[in-house]
């Protein structure tokens, strides 16, 4: 559970009860972790659906991860291709992928009261919301769209087959 960043998550959650939020969990989350959060939650499992994915993430204002060990990202992506502004640490893979205040919110480094000051700070004024989500697509488009990468892939492989 440490390298999930459970413990970081239930702190800043912790912080966050009494204000009015609603969480959804989705994906393979230990029931008991859930059982242990004292505000409003819903787990909704795991979701195959990809246009039931799409749905919940545009559905949602932000999308909070707390990962410790995260190599790249693929559900800050996912999220900030919906138009999702994300809130996660400055480290590891999502330091390259969010933009702190321009896509998303960066917290220090495994400190769950910056994490919940992010959330605070990305919902907090819902024009600044909405032009977060905006960035975060455009940012997708120019940086991780499937036509882009493929082309990478090709110039790269063509550049190791000439050595």
């Amino acid at each position: 559970h440490i390298g999930k960043g459970y413990n970081e998550l239930k702190n800043c959650l912790e912080r966050l009860k009494g204000e009015g939020y609603l969480f959804l969990f989705f994906g393979e989350i230990d029931n008991l972790f859930i059982k242990q959060i004292e505000t409003d939650c819903i787990s909704l499992g795991k979701i195959t659906n990809d246009k039931k994915l799409a749905e919940i993430y545009s559905a949602s204002d932000v999308y909070l991860t707390p990962a410790l060990q995260e190599p790249f990202g693929k559900t800050i992506i996912e999220a900030m291709a919906c138009g999702t502004p994300v809130v996660c640490f400055d480290a590891n893979g999502p330091k390259d992928i969010v933009d702190h205040k321009k896509t998303g919110y960066k917290a220090i480094p495994y400190d769950p009261v910056d994490l919940s000051e992010g959330v605070k700070w990305v919902i907090s004024d819902k024009e600044q919301t909405n032009q977060l989500g905006n960035e975060s697509i455009m940012k997708i488009k120019n940086h991780f769209d499937i036509n882009m990468i493929a082309n990478q892939y090709i110039n790269l492989y063509n550049f190791l087959l000439k050595k």
